[in-house]
């Protein structure tokens, strides 16, 4: 069974702060088309002349799984970001 909105909101939440204060999730919501997969709508604060915002698409899968997938895909999200 795939995580709801809420579990993937706090453990998103909670890996984003090991990115710091700057690095913030502003929304979560289940893709359509009844898929096991969510978006993350991420905001960087102190990003170039404003906020920046990301957009990563993710597997809902439960337990350890997801927050492997999504530590993943943040750094990597983060490292294009930033030579960008």
């Amino acid at each position: 069974m795939p995580l709801n909105v809420d579990a993937i909101t706090a453990i998103s939440r909670t890996v984003a702060l090991e990115h710091g204060r700057a690095v913030e999730i502003l929304g979560v919501t289940a893709t359509d088309g009844g898929t096991d997969r969510a978006e993350l709508l991420i905001n960087i604060t102190g990003c170039h002349q404003d906020s920046c915002r990301l957009l990563l698409n993710i597997n809902r899968i439960e337990g350890p799984e997801f927050e492997v997938e999504l530590r993943a895909k943040l750094i990597e999200a983060l490292k294009t970001h930033d030579a960008g």
